[in-house]
Formats: C-alpha cells, structure tokens, sequence
C-alpha cells in the first residue's frame, strides 16, 4: 500500500481500476525560490503554488540533461528565475529507456512527484498513469502539462496513427480537466508541439506534429477545450508564434534559449497556408538564442521576445480573451 504523504491530498479524478505498478516512494519538492514564501502544495493530479507576479518567462530548450554547449547553457534562463513560476515540460530527452533517455532523473528530481531512484514511468504503463496530464495552479496562472516524451521522433513530421489513438485519451483528459473550471484561461504545456512550421515555400509547408495534431481532432471535441488560450512547446531549435485567427489556440514554440540553432521560416511564406486543416493567419519567427515572456496587462497577456542579451525584439503581441483565439501585434 501507498501511504500518501502529507504534502498531497485528494485527486482531482479518483483513479479507478487495478493497479500492476509496484510502490513507489516519493518525496515533497522544495518550495521555488521564485515563488512567495506560501509553500507548494500538490493535490494528486492538480497542483498548486501562489506567486504575486501573473507572468511566465518561457526559457525552453534542453537544460535538465546537459545537451547545450557550455557557451549557452549557464546564462539563459536566469530572467525566469527572478519572479516566475518555473514549470519543467518532459521531452524526448527525458524518456525512458537507454541512449540518450533521461527518465530515472526526470522522475526523481523534476517530475510534479517524486519517486525513488531508477523509477521511470510513460503512457505505456497501465492506469493508473503517473505520467498522465496533470493542472498546475500557480495564482492567476493555470496550466495543463502534458507529457509527449515518448512520441518517437519519426512521428514528428509524419502521422504515425498507432501513436496518434495511443495519445487520444490524455487529450480528452486534457480537455476535461479545463472544462472543470470552463471561466479559466488555460496554457497547455507540452515538450513537442502541436502546430510549429520549420520550413515553408511559396506552395507548401512543413510543421510539426501530425501525430499529435491528429490525437487532438480524434477527441470527443474534436478540438481543445474552449478556455485552452495558448500551447506551449519546445522541442524545434527556434522561436515561432503561430496563430489561426480562430478558436484553434495559437501555437507557441520556444526552443531557442539553450541548444544548437535550426533554422526558422520565412514568415511570409508561412501565412495563408494550411497546417492541419486551418489556414495560418500568422507566424512571427526568429532563428537567434533567447526567451520568451508573457506578461498579465490587466486581463490579457502579452508576449515578448528577448535575445539573449535581453533585448526585445519586435513586434510585441496582446493574447486576446475572446472565443477567437488571436494576438495583436505592434
């Protein structure tokens, strides 16, 4: 049996279902420094932290496992450990398994719950799924992290639809947990993205993921939840801001801030073209090491771009509140 610690009360959904997964121990996380002195507390499923400061600074990239040259790996995300929540997003470099797998260490230091050494958990395990989408409540924010690690890079560019059915069901958790408080804006948290052009032509583009994209749309939605207002997502070496003009979410990809550099689209190649069966309203994209920040104005967020030297780089955009999920940008 598992005795839960005293950090952690209810779940937010209570699991049901035998359980094969042997005991785990599990240890509470430290309260963030960046945080206010209120301590962190986890409820299963659904987690909490209070911060005085509604802004995320998004500084995405490979950190946790070493893969940034010494040149760009100490000094980029210090802006985000100032006064902003900071949220860990597992990626393919996290997953279990050998190579370049660092999932023992994801589950044992970074995870929303800690387990004991050389534990690792990913969508394959039966239910109930310690690595299933998760809330996090820090203030004013609210996020919903999902775990993509274990989408095999070929299906990153080509549907693989035996990966797609796997994922369907923890996008219609996602899209429950939303809907429990529908009067929330939501970010939706995933390591590999969802809607990101890396290459465009005067007739086609290239973007990322049909996999998951088509998870999404085999939903009993069809869609995201209404009051999901952002994705967040890693993953490709570069900055994109994609937005549809619709109430599809815009596609935020932060993937600059500590690795090697790809290149990003010619932005006015991108628009106008179809990804994933909507027409792009708009990308704004930079191929430079930085970071992003969305700052609350007062009931919307804004998005910045900084390089790394933390220069803004234009144009800065206001996330819209509406039913049509779009950016205005100056």
């Amino acid at each position: 049996m598992r005795r839960p610690p005293p950090w952690r009360s209810t779940r937010t959904a209570p699991r049901t279902g035998p359980s094969t997964v042997s005991p785990r121990t599990r240890r509470p996380r430290p309260v963030p420094t960046s945080l206010s002195t209120s301590a962190t507390t986890s409820t299963g499923r659904h987690h909490r932290t209070r911060t005085t400061q509604p802004r995320v600074a998004t500084c995405r990239g490979r950190q946790p496992t070493g893969h940034v040259s010494s040149r760009t790996s100490s000094d980029r995300p210090r802006p985000c450990w100032r006064r902003a929540p900071f949220l860990f997003a597992r990626g393919n470099h996290e997953a279990c398994g050998t190579g370049v797998g660092r999932g023992p260490e994801w589950w044992r230091y970074l995870a929303t719950e800690i387990f004991a050494n050389n534990e690792c958990f990913s969508i394959s395990d039966p239910p109930p799924n310690e690595a299933a989408p998760v809330v996090i409540d820090a203030g004013t924010l609210h996020f919903i992290l999902f775990d993509s690690s274990a989408v095999p890079d070929s299906a990153d560019f080509t549907l693989n639809q035996a990966e797609a059915n796997r994922y369907t069901d923890w996008f219609n958790q996602v899209n429950a947990l939303a809907k429990r408080h529908p009067t929330r804006e939501y970010f939706l948290i995933t390591h590999k993205p969802l809607w990101t052009v890396t290459g465009a032509t005067a007739t086609s583009v290239t973007w990322t993921s049909p996999t998951l994209a088509r998870a999404v749309e085999q939903t009993t939605d069809h869609a995201l939840a209404d009051n999901i207002h952002l994705v967040l997502s890693g993953h490709e070496h570069m900055y994109q801001m994609l937005e549809f003009n619709s109430a599809r979410p815009p596609q935020l990809t932060v993937g600059a801030s500590g690795t090697l550099l790809g290149r990003a689209p010619v932005d006015s190649l991108v628009g106008g073209q179809s990804v994933d069966g909507e027409t792009v309203a708009r990308t704004i994209s930079h191929d430079i090491h930085g970071y992003a920040v969305l700052r609350d104005t007062g009931g919307q967020w804004r998005l910045t771009f900084h390089d790394s030297a933390g220069v803004a780089q234009s144009p800065s955009c206001l996330l819209s509140t509406g039913t049509t999920k779009t950016f205005s940008c100056t």
